[in-house]
């Protein structure tokens, strides 16, 4: 199947120097399999020897998370497409805890962390447990909204504009979540 792939056949001649070789390697790094390539050349008269060695990326046996709850590791999991068997890459890793900390700023933990642990596999070879560790850190809440160099709206109306941001009332006689009136 590498061999296929990569265009090398045993046997076959080239003629040096040619983009022969490096076109392989662009074929076998396309493939998204490898975390490394390298190929050593001997020349012994008109024949050349390659010998090239790959190290197989790591598959992930399983998805792990810490810190939190079960319900959100169920969302986690659908929106990020955990799937077991894929492989394991930088940017596999990168592009899920940069999606696990929007996940969380979105719902206001703008200071969350998300650090990754990855463990070798006791059973299967060539494979790991990837475990996402979350640290929400406090919720953040607006105190206080001011405008300045506003004068064609009122601050009430450029409030009102705010989908889910909303001051807190300096209504001491109502409660925050208080609709009835006081007579």
């Amino acid at each position: 199947m590498l061999r296929a792939s990569s265009g090398l056949i045993p046997g076959d001649s080239i003629y040096l120097p040619s983009n022969f070789i490096s076109t392989a390697i662009t074929r076998l790094w396309n493939q998204r399999l490898f975390s490394d390539i390298r190929v050593g050349a001997t020349i012994e008269g008109d024949s050349l020897d390659l010998e090239v060695f790959l190290k197989e990326r790591p598959r992930v046996n399983y998805w792990r998370f810490e810190g939190i709850s079960k319900s959100n590791q169920k969302d986690l999991l659908e929106k990020l497409k955990l799937k077991r068997g894929t492989e394991l890459s930088d940017y596999v890793i990168d592009k899920n805890s940069k999606l696990i900390h929007k996940y969380y700023a979105d719902k206001g933990f703008r200071n969350a962390e998300v650090s990754v642990r990855i463990d070798n596999d006791s059973i299967l070879k060539q494979a790991v447990n990837v475990t996402f560790i979350v640290d929400r850190k406090r919720k953040i809440k607006i105190g206080e909204i001011n405008f300045t160099g506003n004068e064609e709206f009122s601050d009430k109306r450029l409030r009102r504009t705010f989908k889910k941001t909303h001051q807190k009332s300096l209504n001491f006689f109502r409660g925050a979540n208080s609709t009835k009136k006081i007579s």
